[in-house]
């Protein structure tokens, strides 16, 4: 069954219906990516967010910044065996952001820290990462409390929230939302916050 509307997060216009086709979110919300940075280090890779999808038209940097859990994710090498995760995104005073994610590393039985410097990439929303890869949001509710991202394509997305527990029915309707625009929602999985 569906999730019920909700008035502050936008829903996917499809151009296109098959998966990785041209989606596009509404004027009141669109792409954000907001994942957590690779807590390891990787090289800076030059990459645009997935064909179809654009950046969360919405996006307002003073009410973005914060700290963010991530609440759904999908697998990636760079996250594997960590949980509680956060980013705590703030803006510098020349425009750029520093990006601090924590998460608990299971095999170590604490938590692992990254900063990291990121520059806006050309539009709201999207963060080209130092030592990282870009990410994007794509789509960012009203209160900027609850946010769609991923990264240069459609195998990697994340629902981040600035409430570890969010309300099941927004994030039902943003699991609905990541399925509309493509991502592989039925290989996402819920990831401990605590």
């Amino acid at each position: 069954m569906a999730a019920q509307e909700h008035p502050s997060i936008p829903a996917f216009q499809k151009n296109v219906p098959a998966r990785g086709g041209f989606l596009r979110a509404t004027s009141a919300g669109t792409v954000a990516i907001s994942a957590l940075l690779a807590l390891s280090g990787c090289a800076t890779k030059p990459g645009h967010i997935p064909t179809g999808l654009e950046t969360a038209k919405n996006f307002d940097p003073l009410r973005f910044e914060g700290t963010w859990h991530e609440i759904v994710r999908t697998n990636n090498k760079e996250e594997a065996g960590i949980t509680r995760v956060t980013t705590t995104f703030k803006r510098k005073q020349d425009g750029s952001w520093l990006l601090t994610d924590r998460g608990w590393k299971n095999e170590l039985g604490g938590y692992v820290e990254s900063t990291k410097t990121a520059s806006t990439g050309g539009s709201p929303g999207a963060f080209n990462v130092k030592d990282g890869a870009p990410k994007f949001f794509v789509v960012i509710d009203q209160e900027h409390t609850l946010a769609l991202a991923c990264s240069t394509s459609y195998r990697h997305f994340w629902i981040l929230s600035k409430n570890p527990d969010p309300e099941s029915s927004r994030l039902e309707r943003m699991m609905s939302l990541a399925s509309e625009a493509g991502f592989p929602v039925k290989e996402s999985f819920f990831v401990p916050v605590r």
